[in-house]
């Protein structure tokens, strides 16, 4: 018995709002045959716009991927025809193909579209991609990452979500047959290879820096800093607007050769310690400025050691750059005729999706890759949405469109710049929503906006706040805090012996270099210790009850913060509260507190519908059973 994965796509995005793959992957799949009834025409005007397409209702009647009009068999379709029960309703096949047609269509047919040209064009060349080629690849990059074939196929399909046929038969053989068509232009000489291997292990500078939008400010910060170095961080701190570094002081990782830009190389590579840096311009009109901490000198690496990865990780790069000039160059001299964008031709050809040099493509064709790259996604989510409506159903609790839009524009005035107007933006911040996920803009308020609508109607109820919460909120977001350098090691023995170095000389700069040193957590690393300020009631209990007893210049017990996370603190002293009254904030710290408690609620009322509900997922096989201790059971229907 097993319970159904819970990872769903839009209620995740939902709840996060409250707190070249398949670009060259199926090079060789089953080409469509020249039997166009139309007259084809280049690059045919499109007369429908995606979103049309997708939420127009134009769509066509799609009842299984084995369709008998289309000459296959239906009975030996291995897909059944009731893919999901929840609580005893049905989920069909025909009703997560059509949903992820709707969502994904238009994604497909342009992927599709470029495969076709890819298939005819590697015919032409008379280019061969055969199975010993594949393996040979395999091994070729986990031979470059120090891995077995075994190993590094199990990482990549971790990572990807793939099955290893598809990565073997689609996506290298893409990628293999997009190197091949590309020729010369994914070639790696060994200028190229020095410069990759400059960026990876040569030297580097650490740096702080100041942003800010306005070059008089920024000529005025400059003034104070060089007449007063030391200063830098603190300016930093008061004065960038750049939130991330102006909390470590400035600082930000080292910055090697080939990794940002010639400006801001040239800028901080000349500079000596301390040194402040001319004014550098930056796109969107910001302006910035460097002190030099530190330079450290190159690694020492054998480039013999580290060329066959480097060299690798430079093809795919290239490989993924030129994949695009080559689909366009190929698309210039095709002719393509999008059919299920133009009104007209929809309904004269139906089945037709679009003809490219002749050859169709049905619509059904593109619902199955629709069926095949995201159906297991599309039913997990539908899943979770027919169980919020049932439980809604049995609650009474009604979603209207008003609910919707209130929700919309809720999260347009947090998160979107206000129009000319002066007023929110929501349809901004659903196209914006919708470019992110790739999907239409119906999708967005309907399987993620609705879902997250339901889920807090359910759980408000739920939500208490006493004055504990509120004396609590005060002081994690207005008390002192702890400033903390810090080191992360992830062996006992290991930290006794920094913690024993550390102790032998108490003072900062010795710590720092330690962190620099040994710590395992990047930031922490790269900033020499340097963490965020410590507050209260954070959710890291062990960490705030020890940073609180510690005295300026004191350091801490090796912490243990999991199983294999250990800590040493080193502290620098508490910050002042700028707020002394919990009257003057006491809304806020409600509101926000609410709005906390919403979420966890939320969750916790998701997972507890997964437990007392009965699911039966057929297309993967797996089944959960409703715990008869769990309160009341979802309606069936």
């Amino acid at each position: 018995m097993k319970l159904l994965p819970i990872s769903r796509r839009f209620l995740v995005a939902s709840l996060a709002f409250c707190c070249c793959g398949m670009l060259i992957s199926g090079v060789f799949a089953q080409q469509p045959q020249p039997r166009n009834p139309l007259s084809t025409q280049k690059s045919a005007q499109k007369t429908a716009s995606p979103k049309e397409t997708r939420e127009n209702g134009n769509i066509p009647a799609i009842r299984t991927v084995g369709d008998p009009g289309q000459g296959e068999n239906k009975a030996n379709d291995p897909i059944p025809e009731v893919l999901a029960e929840i609580n005893g309703e049905k989920i069909t096949k025909e009703q997560i193909m059509q949903e992820g047609f709707r969502q994904h269509c238009e994604e497909l047919l342009d992927y599709r579209i470029k495969m076709y040209l890819i298939e005819t064009e590697c015919k032409r060349n008379n280019i061969t991609i055969t199975p010993e080629d594949i393996t040979e690849e395999i091994q070729k990059m986990a031979r470059a990452f120090g891995l077995s074939s075994e190993d590094w196929m199990n990482r990549i399909l971790e990572e990807n979500g793939q099955d290893p046929e598809t990565y073997r038969n689609e996506v290298l053989r893409g990628t293999l047959a997009i190197r091949r068509l590309a020729g010369a232009r994914v070639q790696v000489s060994e200028a190229e290879f020095q410069e990759k291997f400059e960026a990876a292990y040569g030297p580097s500078v650490q740096v702080r820096q100041i942003v800010h939008n306005s070059r008089p400010k920024m000529e005025q910060i400059r003034a104070a800093v060089i007449a007063n170095p030391d200063s830098f961080a603190t300016e930093a701190k008061n004065s960038s607007t750049d939130t991330a570094s102006a909390a470590y002081g400035g600082m930000i990782r080292p910055i090697r050769r080939h990794t940002t830009n010639d400006l801001v190389e040239n800028a901080v590579f000349g500079l000596k310690p301390k040194e402040v840096s001319q004014i550098v311009e930056w796109p969107q009109g910001n302006f910035i400025l460097f002190q030099c901490e530190q330079h450290f000198p190159a690694l020492e690496v054998n480039k013999n050691e580290v060329r066959e990865e480097l060299l690798t990780r430079i093809r795919q790069s290239k490989t993924q750059a030129v994949a695009d000039d080559v689909f366009q160059e190929l698309q210039n001299r095709a002719q393509v005729q999008i059919i299920m964008r133009d009104a007209n031709l929809a309904k004269q050809y139906p089945k037709i999706a679009a003809v490219v040099n002749g050859a169709e493509i049905t619509r059904l064709e593109i619902a199955q890759l629709c069926f095949k790259k995201y159906g297991k996604q599309t039913l997990t989510e539908r899943v979770s949405i027919v169980m919020l409506e049932q439980e809604c159903k049995r609650r009474n609790i009604t979603i209207s469109d008003r609910d919707l839009d209130a929700e919309i524009l809720s999260r347009a005035t947090q998160e979107m710049p206000l129009r000319p107007d002066g007023q929110p933006d929501p349809q901004g911040w659903l196209n914006v929503q919708a470019k992110n996920m790739n999907v239409p803009v119906g999708t967005i308020r309907n399987n993620m906006v609705r879902p997250l609508v339901m889920l807090q109607k359910l759980s408000t109820d739920r939500v208490k706040i006493t004055e504990e919460d509120i004396q609590k909120g005060f002081e994690a977001n207005h008390g002192p805090r702890v400033r903390c350098l810090a080191i992360f090691l992830d062996n006992m023995r290991r930290a006794q012996q920094i913690w024993e170095q550390a102790n032998q000389t108490r003072n900062p700069e010795h710590f720092g270099d330690l962190a620099a040193e040994y710590s395992i957590h990047a930031p922490s690393k790269a900033l020499r210790g340097e963490i965020q300020p410590i507050q209260k009631f954070g959710g890291m209990t062990v960490l705030e009850e020890h940073a609180f007893r510690l005295q300026p210049g004191e350091l801490s017990e090796v912490l243990q913060l999991g199983t294999e996370t250990y800590v040493i603190l080193f502290c620098l002293g508490q910050t002042q509260p700028v707020v002394t009254n919990i009257n003057d904030v006491r809304d806020l710290i409600r509101e926000d507190i609410a709005e906390k408690k919403l979420r966890i609620e939320m969750q916790r009322y998701l997972e507890e519908l997964y437990t007392r509900s009965t699911i039966s997922n057929y297309l993967t096989g797996e089944t959960s059973l409703a715990r008869e201790d769990s309160g009341p059971q979802p309606i069936r229907r």
